[in-house]
């Protein structure tokens, strides 16, 4: 496997096995290596540990905490708490038993982590945080925020021939079908 060079996220990073993963990983020289972790005090020990095994590494070792089958706002609470309150054991119903949409995509933990480390020459560009078409807006239930991805100016154009083309070949098939009959 070759990974110099490139970014790698282990999830479940603290324990055993993810730690003697981790360590492997390192001797592969990956550019940077992202520890997950249920607990963020579990995910700083890792990446602190690494950085005493490994004190001349010249991979960038960072961490990531939280429930990576919630949403963003809701990754540090606990199985209880989310089940237990009615808001938030309805938000993760919907969100498990509903279609994938782009609402769900955006405000979930796992798609922020994975969207946070992948635009890493982006950040360089923008400063700290997240690119400008992937900074945060606000919610309306009680203050909390999600991530949305709104389309970059260059991307509209693209978007508006791409779903003109699929309505005119939906439209040519529903045509064919009916004269074929």
């Amino acid at each position: 496997m070759d990974i110099r060079n490139r970014r790698v996220l282990i999830f479940g990073g603290w324990g055993l096995v993810g730690s003697a993963i981790c360590r492997a990983l390192l001797a592969e020289q990956p550019a940077k290596l992202v520890v997950c972790s249920l607990s963020e005090q579990e995910a700083k020990d890792a990446v602190s540990q690494l950085h005493l095994e490994f004190p001349s590494t010249k991979t960038e070792i960072l961490y990531e905490s939280g429930n990576i089958f919630v949403r963003w706002e809701s990754r540090y609470l606990s199985r209880h708490d989310l089940l237990n309150d009615d808001t938030h054991r309805r938000r993760l119903l919907d969100d498990v038993l509903s279609p994938l949409d782009d609402d769900i995509l955006h405000a979930s933990f796992i798609h922020r982590v994975l969207d946070r480390h992948r635009h890493r020459r982006r950040e360089l560009r923008h400063g700290p945080g997240l690119p400008g078409h992937l900074r945060q807006q606000p919610r309306g239930l009680t203050g909390t925020r999600c991530l949305r991805r709104r389309p970059r100016p260059a991307e509209a154009p693209l978007l508006h021939r791409a779903q003109s083309r699929n309505a005119q070949a939906q439209g040519k098939t529903l045509r064919s079908s009916a004269g074929g009959h």
